[in-house]
């Protein structure tokens, strides 16, 4: 009887889909967000009755405006807590995918057992934790999974005591649910003024002097006090899909330097996607 020889295996790696399998969940929370939410500037629903349904009627025709107002407060928390749910849930699938790759790829050139597997750490759900293990593995400096754990948590309040503070979700202190993300900022300024843009018209204070534009990357935080409902502007909402995107291209820049150090070759495919 002879040993067995080993058969080569070739494993081809879509970069493009891997990041689309996080990006989808930015999408679909931006994309819902836009269609739907109800800004403050907005009037209020006078009806809320579906055109071409009417069988059933549970509210008052008119809508009161006390009522109108309650309804689109509690449709916007709803709203935000399942955009929430969007972004974690498919950041979740997208670490899960990374995991099992470095997996594969710390296989490269070795010989393995007809039974090999990669290891899983999808039967965890918190995404934070899974993030912290693969930036551990991976190597990635300040990966802040505190932020995570901060988005996480306002979530389980909006999906789970809706949208209103309980001791259960204060994280900060017990008193009160601290959330924190990573956003970038943009000022006019001029000496030691400036302004914000995108928060106000785009002025420096002083019309008639120069002024510079300035941006940096800094952490944004809102806090809460048990009993208080959680909100967030749309402006907070984008900078929150924006902040999935900056980590879902961090663990990828990352990724293809833990390639690199395999040796495992990337070139472009017909399609132009790029494989690893």
């Amino acid at each position: 009887m002879t040993d067995a020889i080993p058969q080569r295996q070739q494993i081809t790696i879509n970069a493009d889909a891997l990041r689309n399998i996080g990006m989808r969940g930015v999408n679909r929370a931006a994309g819902f967000l836009g269609l739907a939410f109800r800004r403050p500037d907005q009037p209020l629903p006078t009806t809320v009755t579906m055109a071409g349904f009417n069988r059933y009627q549970f509210l008052p025709e008119p809508l009161p405006e006390d009522l109108a107002g309650e309804l689109v407060l509690e449709f916007n928390a709803w709203l935000i807590g399942n955009a929430l749910q969007e972004l974690d849930r498919h950041f979740s699938l997208f670490v899960d995918e990374v995991w099992r790759l470095m997996d594969l790829t710390d296989a490269h050139e070795k010989v393995v057992a007809a039974g090999f597997k990669v290891s899983e750490i999808s039967g965890d759900t918190n995404a934070a934790r899974k993030y912290e293990k693969v930036a551990e593995r991976l190597g990635i400096p300040d990966a802040r999974s505190d932020r995570l754990w901060s988005i996480s948590n306002a979530r389980n309040c909006l999906a789970h005591a809706a949208g209103t503070v309980t001791e259960r979700h204060a994280n900060d202190d017990r008193q009160r649910l601290k959330l924190v993300w990573l956003a970038s900022e943009v000022r006019l300024v001029q000496g030691d003024e400036f302004v914000i843009i995108g928060e106000h018209p785009i002025q420096a204070p002083d019309p008639a002097q120069e002024a510079r534009v300035e941006m940096q990357m800094l952490d944004r935080a809102l806090t809460f006090a048990v009993g208080e409902h959680v909100r967030l502007t749309p402006v907070q909402l984008h900078e929150l899909c924006l902040y999935y995107a900056i980590v879902i291209d961090t663990v990828m820049a990352a990724l293809g330097q833990h390639f690199e150090a395999k040796g495992i070759p990337n070139r472009v495919v017909d399609d132009g996607a790029a494989e690893g």
